[in-house]
């Protein structure tokens, strides 16, 4: 099979050519997988053939899995979320750990993707796991993106600054998926403002050059802002039109003059004028790229035209937006900030919603505006965050702070995977990563071994579940989970669902299956730092979630894990595997201390009036002819031995529930819903999700 770049996706037509898949991923991040390979039947070993049997992920390997070659270049094109082709270059991400850069929660940017003379508006949430530009296309041109206080909406104008014709102001909601374009009517280049808990989207009636005698018939207004729609009376702050934001009383605009109004006194001033722009008498050079501070301390920052003398402010001569300058509410400049290491110039520069972080384009020496960088105004350092072909008009959100304290030993904390212990300790310290995230809102939590590991919450849409499957984990290991993890860390939990796997009570030749937890788990330095701190039992302190967050970001990993959409190739045929066990001796230690255990986890979380599902997943239906009753056995008489145990558990009491999927396989689950003769494919798990949400909706119900 040969591995492939693009990610995975329905092709538009058969017309499109240099198809480079969609933009950004589905809800599971997957690339194709073209051809077949030699552990694959032949029903695989055709060009249309696009995947394996798990979801390739980037982070993917395998010893069947090459790579596909490309020979020469090509202009690619892609599709949106709205099934639209684009023709945009690609555009790489440098700092996909913004957010902590920025000692921040979350980040998002937005920016125009420009090709061709026109900008497609593009986008990216750092807070996800791996973090990804995608497009928002729209008919009319889009400038001036700006982000909502909340970090929810984008807002833009369809003229450029110094633009005289009349424009529309437009917004969208910042989402995975396509999301509708509101055309909030006439207006150029629009700011957010907030007052308390009121937002207010700010907008000017012109974008034209301050120094006309035209502009002061424009006018800068204001309008509330509330659950995606604009509310209330619009209001006039001030005539002329101030559209680079509110800081205090204070409006700013520049192009091509630095102006202030004070909307209380009514005082209308031009700054950065001789003496304190540093230059000479009657030099008042252009200056533009100007934003007011997110804050109420009246600042302002912005760009000039340069000066070929030796500049008393900045020390030397400089050129055009070489140098970024912020002022104070009386014009005097307090910092400088040269454009970044092997850049000629700072282009669009903008301050964020946080006010020691601002973000900016750059223009290299050779003219090309590749970059844009996230600028420090504290140090003065500044953070190369994307590089493309020509990107402009960047906007930064900075989320919430973070909070992680530094008695938290981060270097243990969710290490799950040091040392290393192979792909099903991965799985298992990926779910516990994410079990600190979704813990508090579950109420369902789902434990077993591989035929289960592939369940996603999607699969249960009526309850709040959190999956914890682990391949090759046996029941000591679904105790130790439920004991030191769930039962402590889950406050609203009622139910636990286990699988049942009544060959697995009984030894194997080989060692198979044998705990996991002790072999793996309980050698990595995370689940050790757990244990000294007893599970978190007493909860977790500041800065833990954060630094989960972290982790999980760092991983590349999904907050949620994915619904894998992978085809069922089959139960396997007439005459299945089996792995029997070397002994059905039930008086032999294993079977009676498993039996033990499993009685004493009954007891104990029906105390706790928590409910248990024993599921039995669906096997290969020809086991009902065979001498075993199932890939591990046991053999059919042990087998409904054992069954009618677990019923006898059932009536006599009330929080346990046998759910046995499999019927002596007399079930209905076809080979489409199979991938191997012991795992459901996607279709199989669908339909056992779909069962067993009915069940827990029934058991929460009372009913």
């Amino acid at each position: 099979m040969e591995w492939v770049h693009d990610w995975k996706g329905p092709h538009p037509s058969d017309t499109v050519s240099e198809y480079a898949g969609p933009e950004a991923p589905a809800d599971i991040p997957e690339v194709p997988l073209k051809g077949g390979a030699f552990g694959y039947g032949l029903s695989s070993l055709r060009p249309s053939n696009r995947m394996a049997t798990y979801a390739a992920y980037r982070s993917s390997r395998a010893e069947y899995v090459g790579f596909r070659c490309v020979r020469g270049a090509f202009q690619a094109v892609y599709g949106s979320a709205s099934g639209q082709i684009l023709s945009v270059p690609n555009v790489q991400l440098l700092a996909t750990d913004l957010p902590r850069r920025l000692g921040a929660t979350t980040a998002r940017l937005v920016f125009l993707n420009r090709a061709q003379g026109k900008g497609m508006l593009s986008w990216v949430d750092f807070g996800e796991a791996s973090p990804m530009v995608r497009s928002l296309p729209d008919k009319d041109p889009v400038f001036h993106p700006v982000i909502s206080p909340d970090g929810q909406w984008v807002a833009w104008s369809t003229v450029l600054e110094g633009s005289t014709q009349t424009g529309h102001v437009k917004a969208r909601r910042l989402a995975k998926n396509d999301t509708t374009v509101l055309d909030l009517g006439e207006g150029a280049i629009p700011r957010w403002w907030t007052s308390g808990s009121d937002t207010f989207l700010v907008r000017t009636s012109s974008a034209m050059d301050n120094t006309g005698s035209a502009w002061k018939s424009g006018a800068t207004t204001a309008q509330a802002w509330s659950g995606g729609k604009l509310t209330g009376s619009v209001v006039n702050w001030s005539s002329g039109s101030y559209h680079d934001g509110r800081t205090g009383n204070l409006l700013y605009t520049g192009y091509r003059r630095l102006r202030q109004k004070d909307i209380v006194s009514g005082t209308d001033r031009i700054l950065f004028t001789y003496p304190s722009n540093g230059k000479s008498i009657g030099d008042t050079s252009q200056v533009c790229n100007v934003s007011a501070s997110p804050d109420t301390s009246g600042r302002a920052m912005f760009l000039d035209f340069g000066y070929t003398s030796s500049s008393k402010v900045v020390g030397r001569s400089y050129g055009i937006h070489e140098i970024a300058f912020v002022s104070d509410s009386t014009g005097a400049v307090t910092r400088t900030y040269p454009a970044p290491d092997g850049e000629r110039q700072w282009e669009h520069l903008e301050w964020s919603n946080h006010s020691r972080w601002a973000v900016s384009a750059a223009i290299d020496g050779t003219g090309a505006q590749k970059n844009l960088y996230a600028l420090d105004l504290t140090s003065g350092s500044a953070v190369k965050i994307a590089s493309g072909e020509d990107l402009w008009q960047p906007g930064l959100w900075v989320g919430a702070a973070s909070s992680a304290p530094s008695n938290l030993s981060l270097d243990s904390l969710g290490e799950y995977f040091k040392p290393a212990g192979g792909p099903e300790l991965e799985a298992i310290g990926e779910r516990l990563l994410r079990f600190w995230l979704l813990k508090d809102s579950a109420e369902v939590v789902v434990v077993g071994s591989s035929q289960v590991e592939t369940f996603s919450p999607a699969n249960f849409p009526n309850n709040k579940v959190v999956t914890m499957g682990w391949s090759g984990s046996v029941h000591s290991d679904y105790d130790k989970l439920i004991r030191r993890y769930i039962i402590p860390n889950v406050p609203n939990l009622k139910i636990v669902v286990m699988t049942l796997m009544p060959g697995w009570f009984f030894p194997h030749d080989g060692g198979w299956p044998s705990p996991r937890w002790e072999s793996t788990l309980a050698k990595t330095s995370g689940l050790q730092y757990d244990e000294k701190n007893m599970y978190w039992s007493a909860g977790l302190p500041q800065g833990f979630v954060t630094a989960v967050e972290e982790k999980i970001q760092s991983r590349g990993m999904l907050v949620v894990p994915p619904a894998y959409d992978f085809a069922g190739s089959g139960w396997g045929g007439d005459n299945p595997a089996v792995n029997a066990p070397s002994s059905e001796d039930t008086s032999q230690v294993s079977y009676q201390g498993a039996i033990a255990l499993m009685e004493q986890l009954i007891h104990d979380l029906s105390s706790r009036q928590v409910h248990l599902i024993l599921i039995h997943v669906p096997e290969n239906p020809s086991y009902a002819k065979m001498a075993w009753a199932g890939r591990w056995g046991p053999s059919w008489p042990t087998f409904h031995r054992i069954m009618d145990r677990a019923k006898g558990w059932e009536q006599s009491n009330p929080y346990v529930h046998l759910y046995d999927a499999n019927m002596d396989g007399t079930h209905d689950y076809v080979d489409a819903d199979a991938i191997n003769e012991n795992h459901l494919s996607y279709s199989g798990l669908v339909k056992l999700g779909r069962r067993l949400d009915l069940l827990m909706t029934k058991i929460r119900q009372g009913n």
